[in-house]
């Protein structure tokens, strides 16, 4: 049983640009995550990556980090779009 975006999108009140997003990669007729394999995941992917990366998000810094981890040392790379203002945080694994 696969999240309908569409229905989850009516019952949450979204940030304007995230739902600009939303909309753009409807547009594009690019499909759902849920509804691919992993092989057509990373197509489609790729096609968000270049729907969206003519427009770029302004970045105060990006910082290369590491922390330990039970295996060694864990790279993680940080985004800090202001400095003017509390940001959300958001942890992509």
């Amino acid at each position: 049983m696969g999240l309908n975006m569409s229905e989850v999108v009516s019952n949450v009140k979204l940030d304007p640009e995230a739902l600009e997003i939303l909309k753009a990669v409807k547009l594009a007729g690019i499909p759902e995550w849920h509804t691919l394999l992993p092989v057509e995941g990373r197509r489609v992917y790729q096609e968000r990556v270049r729907l969206f990366a003519q427009k770029g998000t302004p970045m105060h810094s990006v910082d290369d980090l590491t922390i330990p981890g039970p295996g060694g040392q864990i790279n993680l790379r940080k985004y800090t779009p202001s400095t003017t203002q509390k940001m959300p945080v958001l942890i992509y694994l």
